[in-house]
């Protein structure tokens, strides 16, 4: 649906600014952008994120910057040049900083049918700053996103599947490292994945962190055997999602393993 707004009016809610509000908006890398609000009707309001990015200081001028009365168009990733104008809802973040009111022109106000978050304000701007001053780090950065969402769909899987221990020592593990390190490394997983695998099932939670956590340690010490730092991002993460199948499979929960994980590896 296209929502269409006639004129500019007061707020009909108390959630909604006023139309002409312009607002400092908390970056990630802790920069500033800013978003206007351009309109409402009842039930949203038409946000127009703006191209001006600055500093804690710089924000002193932002209420006079050409930009403050500018949309930002996004190039970035699979974006076209679309003009960041948006229909959000409620009332905008505590942490932004209402800078002002710049009266709004009619013209300034188009029919649009894209809803969204108010914080697209806090991630469009950075992302296309990103792209057009360091795109060169994206190609990594794409590659770990899409590497995490299939880690996260694998657990999942594990979860829905309820993967057993035995199924674990089925799996090729470590693949794509080097040999040298994936072999050693494998041993270590596949003891303990057996130690848990016999003896009396189900066990007690506590035994089972009790295992996983002497198979931290095993691995803290090959590191530190081969020299400290050779597990390296991909390495970590691939651990990780192992180690927190092996807790799955043994039917401990995942906050319990990832405490154990977090407090006992050094890598």
């Amino acid at each position: 649906m296209v929502r269409t707004v006639p004129s500019v009016k007061p707020a009909a809610s108390s959630a909604l600014p006023l139309p002409g509000t312009l607002f400092a908006v908390p970056l990630a890398d802790g920069r500033y952008g800013m978003a206007r609000v351009l309109a409402h009707d009842a039930e949203a309001a038409l946000l127009a994120v703006t191209p001006w990015i600055g500093t804690e200081p710089e924000l002193a001028g932002a209420f006079n910057d050409p930009r403050a009365k500018q949309v930002l168009s996004l190039t970035h990733h699979e974006w076209s040049g679309t003009p960041q104008v948006l229909w959000v809802t409620g009332a905008p973040p505590k942490t932004w900083r209402p800078l002002g009111v710049l009266a709004v022109d009619p013209s300034e106000i188009k029919p649009t049918s894209t809803y969204g978050n108010w914080d697209s304000a806090e991630i469009q701007p950075l992302e296309q700053w990103r792209w057009d001053h360091e795109r060169d780090k994206f190609p990594n950065e794409d590659r770990a996103k899409k590497h995490a969402k299939v880690r996260l769909s694998r657990l999942r899987a594990a979860r829905r599947k309820k993967e057993t221990l035995p199924a674990l020592l089925r799996k090729h593990w470590f693949r794509a490292w080097d040999p040298a390190l994936a072999a050693p490394a494998k041993k270590v997983y596949f003891d303990s994945v057996k130690t848990l695998s016999t003896g009396k099932q189900p066990k007690e939670t506590q035994e089972v962190l009790d295992v996983m956590r002497a198979c931290i340690e095993e691995l803290n010490r090959l590191s530190l055997s081969l020299g400290g730092t050779v597990f390296g991002q991909p390495e970590r993460e691939d651990l990780v999602e192992a180690l927190l199948r092996m807790g799955l499979a043994a039917g401990v929960e995942q906050p319990a393993i990832e405490s154990v994980i977090d407090a006992s590896r050094t890598w």
